[in-house]
């Protein structure tokens, strides 16, 4: 009984270690993110995720550096009623390359890999009905999967703790203006 104890410690030590392994790219040129991107794949460890399989859609977001280092992100989140629009406001944190933004329960978000031309990388961990999630998300300046990027999201999926069945690729969509501003909160998609 003891050696299955001892063995069961060490396993979830070796979960631990490679939960902790991925790394947020601590400085990264804010300017270069600007702009539009798609929302290609998400994976997560929430309950949401389901939903998100069934019903969930491409969303496009336009990131905004402000002078003040904060990040400015709206999101276009199409729906069956139309689209959404979501707003966030990013603030830098004491770690560099870290951000937060209390208002939506994020409690912190990073860059873990961009090229900045053709895709970017995003983990965020949030407070989620009452519990701690992770949220990582695949960002594309266009609606295609460059050749090498999935195979690298799979990867971090894994270095994330994360499993390719909680992953999510989004159809593709259209949002052309928001029928409304959302306040956000919710589970995924920007």
């Amino acid at each position: 009984m003891k050696v299955v104890l001892v063995l069961l410690e060490l396993a979830l030590l070796l979960v631990l270690q490679a939960q902790s392994k991925i790394s947020l790219k601590e400085y990264f040129d804010v300017e270069k993110l600007a702009g539009k991107w798609h929302t290609l794949a998400i994976a997560s460890d929430s309950e949401w995720i389901e939903d998100l399989r069934k019903n969930g859609k491409m969303s496009t977001s336009t990131v905004e550096p402000q002078s003040t280092g904060e990040i400015i992100i709206k999101t276009f989140i199409p729906g069956p009623a139309g689209c959404k629009q979501r707003t966030m406001v990013l603030k830098k944190t004491d770690h560099p390359g870290q951000y937060t933004n209390s208002e939506k329960n994020l409690d912190d978000c990073g860059l873990i890999d961009t090229d900045y031309t053709s895709y970017t990388i995003v983990l965020g961990h949030r407070h989620y009905n009452g519990q701690k999630i992770s949220v990582l998300l695949l960002y594309s300046r266009n609606t295609e999967v460059k050749p090498g990027v999935l195979e690298k999201f799979n990867d971090t999926i894994k270095e994330a703790g994360l499993s390719k069945e909680q992953m999510v690729m989004l159809p593709k969509a259209t949002c052309a203006k928001p029928l409304e501003e959302d306040g956000g909160g919710g589970g995924g998609g920007g």
